[in-house]
This record gives structure tokens, C-alpha cells and sequence, in this order.
């Protein structure tokens, strides 16, 4: 809806004062208030407030009636009532014009002032003209019946004056009493009357909450089936609760056995077609030997579509009941005192995490810091080539090794280049009951090391390179670079490249042949 503060502001046009009444006055109005009508006068908008107890919450949407009076003015006139707090006057018919008028930016409202008309005749005037408007929704008109019932007015003199059904009637007053969440779930179209009905049909039970909460949703008629059921089986266990209730037992609205009792018994959904022993899903007959023994020291509660009745510990109950609760009660102390250990534990290894990331980071940029200029701006020293070269050598046959033995390959590719014969560990380890994967490992780095840093070098690359290269002959047709290379190298530690090599290298697969 537009209000005034959300228009510019602009100069008010006044209405020119009037001798007689506007045309418009009409038949439905003077039937409306039964007496004929009065004198007219122009009252300032500003004179003129809106009813506190008119039904109607909401105006709805001015534009068109505002466009409207814009264009031919107000044609029927506002009936008002002098303002108790003596502040001007207080509207009865004409909400929707008056509020029309303002957007309309008028400064004036013809209007007719009864000096006589009750608070009572006020509200009745009020819920009549609302009623004639179809888009009353049944809460405002609920919310007007019970004001005329707040002042006195009985409900068959409502429905005598309304027009309506005295049922009708009475069916609003129960929806004016309904909590809010209910009354605006059936004002906001979300409920029908239909709905609020049948939840005020259980006013009073233990479901009446759950189905108000559920008025308005995709869960009301899911809500409804389970309360009907539980009524249902209410009704099939009420000859046992009153006889339960008659003996003085307690009624629970929880399920549990209360401190000091035991489960006596329990039916299933259906008492019928259980069985004669035992604690749960009984007959009909096993529960009346049951309750021939309930006394004021029992209890009963009707849940999950049984009844379940609960009777005292016996002697041996309950020292065996303390028995439990004294093991429960070490138990749990065990529990939370492993919990606080395992919290402890965890406080100290985010704090050593905390600890070693901090050392990690900070390294890591010291480290940078110091190789960085090492690397651009400083000739390695003869010690210094070595060290790097045998890191080199040795992180690279190990990486090749562990490659090796991880994806299964029992490490047979490094094992042949260092000259380690697997077959001959594995036998000697199987002798010496010893792991296997241990000894040929060991082996292997034993083997490594002793060799000098650049033949480990050597050994390294060439364990890399054959594994990939070897004799697949896809790497000379497509003249792999990386052949190549190595071919470069080769030569150049003294390997003898033949005529038929030089060829291939050179991708000529026809001479090749030839």
C-alpha cells in the first residue's frame, strides 16, 4: 500500500465547503445506520482518526480509489463519532476512503458526526459494512463479533443484526479465542475454517498443541491421523487407566520407567492377539492379572500406541537397581575420564602442531633467503658441486628404489644396476628368518653407497632413463629428445654408437630397414 511518506511532498488542494449533501449519500448507507440522514460537514483529514476497534486490519490496495477521488472527489460521505480523548474524531464508516483521500493528498473529508451512537453501535456498524466486502477474512470478522460479546451483546443478537447463522456466529467466536499462530495461519489463507475446526475438535487433549503448530502446514491432516489414532487407542485403554487411576496409580506423560519402578508390562499397538508371558506385547488377559495387583505406588503411561504400566522394585529390584546404578555410575566416571585424557592429548598436539608449524614456516623462508643469493650470485665452490651432486646421486636412487618396491615391482630394475642379486638376498634372508623387503632394502642401500658420488649419479639415471626408454621402439620413431640426449651422454663417456644407432637417431626408419 502507498502512504504518503513515500510520495513526494506536494500542496494539499482543498475540497470546496458544500451546502447539501454529496449525491452519493445512497440508500445503503441510510439503511446501514437506520435513521435517516444528517447534516454534512467538511472535517480537516487531520481531525480524523481510524476506528481502534474496526475488524477490517488491512485497507488493501488504494491506487485505484485514490485515482479516483483525485477525479471526482469523495461522492458518499464518512460517518464519525466525536473522540473520547477529545482529539478530534473517531472514524466508524469510511476507513478505505479516508486512508484513499490522504494518498489523494485532499486536506478535507465530507463527512456525518453522530453524537448519540454507543460503543456497541459503533462496533455493529462497523462489522456490517465490513461484512458486505467479500475480501473480509473470517479472523477480522471472528475479531468484530467478539467485540460486540466484549460489550454485551449476545451471540443471537449478533447473528439477529449480522445476518448470519447463530452456528456461524459461535463458529467465529471459537476462532477469535484460538491462539495467534492459528487465527493467522486461517487469516493469512494458509488454513481453512474447515482446518481450525477440526483442531479446536481437540481442545483440551494432550494433542491440541501439536495439531495448532501444525495448522497451516504440509503436516496438518499428517498431524490430525496420528491424534485421531491416539484417541482411538485412549478410548480402547480407558476401562484400564481408570482402573489404574481408581488403585491410585500415576499417570506419566513421558515414556520411562519412573526411579524406584520397573516395567510391569506393555501392549502392543493392539492389546488383542498378544501373548500371556513376559512384559511386553501382552494379552488382554495378561494385562487384567496385572492390574489386579496395582496399588498407589504404581504408574502408567500412554505412548507410541501402547500402555505401558510400571509397578515398585521389589527388595531384589532394587538392591540389584543400586547395583546398576553404582556400575553406571563407575562407568561413566571411567568415560569422562578417558574423555578429559583423549582432550588433553588432543590440547597437546595441536600445541606441538602449532609448535612445528611455526618452526616450518620460519625455516622455510630462512632457507629461501639463504640459497636464493647462492644460486644467482655466487660460483659454487669444487666442495660445494660434490655435496650437491651426491644429494643428487643419492635422493634419486632412493626415490627410484622406493618407487620401485612401492608399486610392487619387488625392485628389480635398481636392484640389476647396483649389481644386488634380489634372488640371493630373499634366499639368504628366508636362512636367517629375517624380513625379506628388510634385507633386500638394506642391500640396496648398502650397494649405493659404496659406490662413488658420480657413478651413483650414473647409476641413478640410468636406472630412470632404460626403465622409460629401454626397447621400446616408438621412442627412435618419434625421435624422443630425451633419446637423444642420452645418446649424448653416452657418447661422450666413451659408448661406441653404431652405424644402425646413428641412423635411427638421425629418423631415417627406410635406411633403417635398408
Amino acid at each position: 500500500m502507498t502512504t504518503t511518506k513515500d510520495k513526494p511532498t506536494r500542496a494539499r488542494r482543498a475540497v470546496p465547503a458544500v451546502d447539501a449533501a454529496p449525491s452519493g449519500t445512497g440508500a445503503g448507507l441510510d439503511a446501514l445506520t437506520r435513521q435517516p440522514a444528517t447534516d454534512f460537514v467538511m472535517l480537516a483529514l487531520d481531525e480524523v482518526h481510524p476506528h481502534p476497534a474496526n475488524p477490517r486490519r488491512d485497507v488493501g490496495d488504494l491506487t485505484e480509489l485514490a485515482d479516483s477521488i483525485r477525479a471526482h472527489g469523495i461522492r458518499q460521505n464518512l460517518l464519525v463519532v466525536p473522540n473520547p480523548d477529545g482529539d478530534g474524531y473517531r472514524l466508524v464508516i469510511g476507513h478505505r476512503r479516508a486512508a484513499a483521500a490522504r494518498e489523494a493528498d485532499l486536506t478535507h473529508v465530507p463527512a456525518a458526526i453522530d453524537q448519540d451512537l454507543d460503543e456497541a453501535g459503533q462496533r455493529e456498524l462497523m462489522l456490517l459494512e465490513n461484512i458486505q466486502r467479500t475480501d473480509l477474512t473470517p479472523v477480522e470478522e471472528a475479531d468484530g463479533y467478539q467485540g460486540l460479546l466484549d460489550l454485551g451483546v449476545k451471540p443471537e443478537q449478533i447473528a439477529e443484526r449480522t445476518g448470519r447463522s447463530v452456528t456461524t456466529v459461535r463458529t467465529r467466536l471459537r476462532l477469535a479465542a484460538m491462539p495467534e499462530p492459528a487465527r493467522a495461519a486461517v487469516h493469512e489463507h494458509r488454513a481453512t475454517l474447515e482446518d481450525a475446526a477440526t483442531a479446536e475438535e481437540f481442545a483440551g487433549e494432550p494433542e491440541h498443541d501439536a495439531i495448532l503448530a501444525a495448522l497451516g502446514t504440509p503436516d496438518f491432516a499428517y498431524t490430525v491421523r496420528n491424534a485421531r489414532q491416539a484417541q482411538e487407542l485412549r478410548q480402547v485403554f480407558a476401562p484400564y487407566t481408570e482402573r489404574l487411576l481408581a488403585a491410585g496409580a500415576t499417570e506419566r506423560t513421558q515414556y520411562g520407567a519412573p526411579e524406584g519402578t520397573v516395567r510391569a508390562c506393555e501392549t502392543s499397538r493392539m492389546l488383542h492377539g498378544g501373548n500371556d508371558t513376559g512384559d511386553w506385547g501382552v494379552s488382554v488377559k495378561r494385562l487384567e492379572e496385572v492390574l489386579a495387583d496395582a496399588t498407589s505406588g504404581w504408574a502408567f503411561c500412554q505412548s507410541y500406541g501402547s500402555l505401558t504400566v510400571y509397578r515398585p522394585h521389589t527388595l531384589e529390584e532394587a538392591e540389584r537397581a543400586a547395583g546398576a546404578e553404582a556400575r553406571q555410575a563407575e562407568r561413566e566416571a571411567q568415560w569422562e575420564a578417558e574423555r578429559a585424557a583423549r582432550a588433553e592429548a588432543q590440547r597437546r598436539e595441536a600445541e606441538q602442531r602449532a609448535a612445528v608449524e611455526e618452526v616450518a614456516t620460519t625455516s622455510a623462508a630462512t632457507r629461501r633467503d639463504f640459497l636464493l643469493p647462492l644460486i644467482h650470485d655466487r660460483k659454487l665452490t669444487a666442495a660445494h658441486t660434490t655435496a650437491v651432486v651426491d644429494f643428487v646421486a643419492t635422493d634419486l636412487i632412493t626415490n627410484l628404489w622406493l618407487d620401485d618396491w612401492w608399486y610392487g615391482q619387488d625392485g628389480d630394475d635398481v636392484a640389476t644396476w647396483l649389481r644386488v642379486d634380489a634372488d640371493a638376498v630373499n634366499a639368504q634372508a628366508e636362512d636367517d628368518e629375517l624380513d625379506a623387503g628388510d634385507a633386500l632394502d638394506q642391500a640396496v642401500r648398502a650397494a649405493a653407497a659404496e659406490l662413488p658420488t658420480a657413478n651413483r649419479l650414473l647409476a641413478a639415471i640410468a636406472c630412470a632413463v632404460e626403465a622409460e626408454l629401454g626397447a621400446a621402439p616408438h621412442h627412435w620413431i618419434r625421435r624422443d629428445r630425451r633419446l637423444t640426449t642420452w645418446y649424448a651422454l653416452l657418447e661422450r663417456l666413451g659408448y661406441p654408437v653404431s652405424t644402425p644407432e646413428r641412423t635411427a637417431l638421425a629418423g631415417d626408419p627406410g635406411a633403417v630397414a635398408a
